[in-house]
């Protein structure tokens, strides 16, 4: 007679058998999530700071790299000696395969964090939610994974993650050694990004929520009850202390503290309009999504789930995890780049308050559906399963991860380059400064280069200013600029104006990248985009280049096709694009048509977008600048509106509502204004 199932060993169980599987495979589920080629373009200045102490020895306190040599507080000097050290065994690929297993690590400290903070506060009881806590995990890795790149960001989600696992544990069991590992992963989070701060926020909200709670404890409000003793209390605001002096462990003293305040202002919309829209990760991410760039689905259904949950858990409220809550919230809404913090956040704070509901239930005795969806792990592997179709497709667009993603550094202008000699340093856009820097300093120096913090408002007004009026970067001696044709655009009207100037010679491009010389300054032959040969050479370039994917070949088409309508070679343009279904590429051949003096075919193309896309804004643009050209002012200042609706940023869109006033400033007292006030 077999034994009743009660009687086996617990190690033979199927739940714990299916413990470690599913923990198992969300490890690997986070890899692959974030197992993508190398996107982001400040690695490679990381890199060229992480060379330049491993070669000289010495932690670096100025700018090396710059005209001026101006004092550099750089906190991620230890995250850029790892990295250096990383790629120096590996190359890209090491780079992209240790940010996986540190996400990994950093997934795996959220879970434990998230099984520690699950206990009754009165009884001490507990419940197993592991395949709860991964189900929603889950949710908000796949939210934010687009955000994981290599670069310091990494740290901060395995350092803020270790600080709220030791932060639940010492709440659970009072155990105050817990609290002497705070300082010490603090220092190594001040040495590693200005998002330090971050460390002593979390403490705070953790201390002030449990001041709160034994406030309206005290005060017999309902609804909040505390986790703390006044004695333990007395332990976290010294470790609060202890983690504040640990904030000063760098080689940077107080200039290292200062830094943290500085960057909150350069992504403060209100303080600092210039860096917060001027520069993309900076930009709020609901602008964003206006401007048709990303969508904020994912954030607003999730950020309504996290607050939502509180409801679950009215009779016993955690402070602390609602301050943690609005706090990430707030600093998300500043800026795009912060998302991913609201996320990690998020990921703690929802599968405990729904603990906290369903643990009452539960110690009740109630055995229904819902205990054994809760206890079972086959919520967490379904919904594993779900994700793993997008991710595939997702994956299979992707590259090789041994080289960086196509069109995000100059690498195919870099040998041109080599090939002239330079005086002064090179114009270049902001995403190729850091790659400049890694492949050619000192030989060639970039004029700029993402360490923006580097940078005045003054100076970066100017730089902008130069790409907005090419007569002003006339004024300046360089000799060469290295200019991207898209993301952003804001560079188009500059190779226009180079392409066209007599003093300028193209040198390079690849229909991406755009390489230009003073004339006499090089012998290299340059480039006529007029000539069939020519543009035929760059397309057997492109068919010819290792993307890994029919789609960058595409894309690459797109830029080509792209820079021929910024030089103003608009039939050689509508050649190239000519017969190509992508929505970009019939816009670009509408506004080839456009330039060409074709209005009507342009109009007619146009329209034909809308009807697929109703807010395409390139689109609106366009109809709205053929029916100002026609003097149809009320569509023109329609569609421009709608633009602005969708992008409340747009220059393009601005520029044209100010030529509409212009206009309607002109006419007669006997039509009423287009903008609903009487003309003068």
């Amino acid at each position: 007679m077999s034994p009743p199932p009660d009687s086996r060993p617990p190690s033979f169980r199927p739940l714990s058998v299916a413990k470690p599987v599913v923990l198992t495979a969300l490890l690997g589920f986070s890899m692959l999530a974030v197992y993508f080629p190398l996107t982001n373009t400040d690695i490679w200045w990381h890199l060229a700071a992480g060379r330049s102490m491993v070669e000289e020895g010495r932690i670096l306190t100025v700018d090396p790299f710059g005209a001026g040599h101006p004092a550099w507080t750089n906190l991620h000097w230890l995250f850029q000696v790892l990295a250096y050290g990383a790629y120096s065994l590996g190359g890209v690929s090491a780079l992209v395969i240790g940010k996986c297993l540190l996400f990994a690590i950093a997934v795996f400290f959220l879970l434990k964090a998230i099984e520690a903070g699950n206990q009754d506060i009165e009884t001490g009881n507990q419940m197993g939610i592991r395949s709860l806590a991964i189900t929603f995990l889950l949710l908000f890795i796949m939210a934010g994974r687009h955000l994981v790149f290599a670069r310091p960001i990494v740290f901060t989600l395995l350092l803020l993650a270790a600080n709220l696992l030791i932060l639940e544990r010492y709440q659970t069991n009072k155990r105050r050694w817990l609290l002497f590992l705070l300082p010490l992963t603090q220092i190594i989070w001040s040495n590693s990004q200005p998002l330090f701060l971050l460390g002593p926020i979390v403490i705070a909200c953790t201390l002030l929520g449990e001041a709160l709670a034994a406030l309206a404890a005290k005060l017999r409000l309902p609804g909040f009850r505390p986790r703390l003793r006044l004695g333990e209390w007395g332990w976290l605001a010294l470790t609060l202390i202890a983690v504040g002096l640990a904030c000063l462990a760098t080689p940077f003293g107080l200039a290292g503290l200062e830094l943290p305040f500085r960057l909150l202002g350069r992504i403060d919309a209100g303080a600092s309009e210039l860096f917060a829209y001027g520069v993309s990760e900076n930009i709020p991410p609901w602008a964003l999504e206006r401007a048709g760039a990303v969508g904020l689905w994912p954030f607003k259904w999730l950020a309504a789930l996290a607050f939502a949950s509180f409801f679950c858990t009215h009779r016993n409220i955690s402070l602390t995890r609602l301050g943690l809550l609005l706090a990430f919230g707030a600093v998300a809404l500043m800026a795009n780049r912060n998302l991913l913090l609201f996320y990690w956040v998020a990921a703690l704070v929802t599968p405990l308050n729904l603990a906290d509901w369903l643990r009452p239930k539960m110690a009740r005795g109630h055995r229904d559906f819902l205990f054994h969806l809760v206890k079972s792990p086959w919520p967490a592997l379904v919904t594993m399963l779900v994700f793993l179709w997008p991710l595939g497709k997702t994956m299979a667009h992707n590259g090789p991860i041994n080289q960086p993603a196509p069109f995000r550094i100059a690498s195919e202008s870099i040998p041109s380059l080599q090939k002239i000699k330079t005086v002064g340093p090179v114009f270049n856009s902001v995403r190729y400064g850091g790659y400049l820097i890694w492949q050619l300093f000192p030989h060639h120096q970039a004029f700029i280069d993402g360490r923006l913090v580097l940078r005045s408002s003054a100076e970066f007004a100017a730089y902008l200013d130069m790409l907005d009026r090419p007569e002003l970067f006339q004024r300046h001696d360089f000799q060469t600029a290295l200019l991207p044709v898209t993301k952003p655009d804001r560079y188009q009207r500059l190779i226009g104006e180079l392409y066209r100037n007599v003093d300028w010679d193209l040198i390079f491009t690849d229909g991406t990248e755009t390489l230009f010389a003073k004339t006499g300054s090089h012998t290299l032959l340059p480039i006529d985009l007029s000539r069939p040969e020519t543009r035929q050479r760059i397309l057997e370039n492109i068919r010819q280049r290792p993307f890994g994917h029919r789609l960058a070949h595409q894309q690459a088409r797109i830029h080509l096709g792209l820079l021929l309508n910024v030089v103003g070679l608009y039939d050689q343009a509508e050649e190239i694009l000519a017969g190509m279904e992508s929505c970009q590429a019939k816009v670009l051949l509408a506004r080839s048509y456009y330039m060409n003096q074709k209005a009507m075919a342009a109009l007619r193309l146009a329209h034909e977008i809308l009807v697929d896309k109703p807010e395409d804004i390139d689109s609106l643009l366009l109809v709205a600048q053929i029916s100002f050209d026609s003097k149809d002012y009320d569509d023109a200042l329609q569609r421009s509106e709608q633009v602005l609706s969708l992008d409340p940023f747009n220059r393009a869109a601005r520029q044209l509502l100010q030529q509409i006033k212009a206009k309607s400033r002109g006419l007669t007292k006997s039509r009423p204004s287009l903008l609903g006030t009487a003309p003068p």
